[in-house]
């Protein structure tokens, strides 16, 4: 997958993550990272995780 990282601004392929942070019920972040902004998130202590996609296209292609 192809997407610009929401923290650093770069062009990147592979994997996406999403960090977020709330605080009495109430989200201040969440954003689509890219693995190195996953990485400074987890050390700085907050939830990352990574976004598992589903590929239709395979799935239409094994039903067909």
């Amino acid at each position: 997958m192809e997407f610009i990282c929401r923290h650093c601004d770069r062009l990147t392929t592979g994997a996406p993550y999403r960090v977020t942070s709330a605080e009495a019920g109430v989200i201040l972040l969440d954003m689509i990272v890219c693995h190195a902004c996953y990485v400074q998130a987890k050390n700085l202590g907050l939830h990352a995780e990574e976004i598992h996609l589903h590929d239709d296209s395979r799935t239409r292609r094994a039903a067909g």
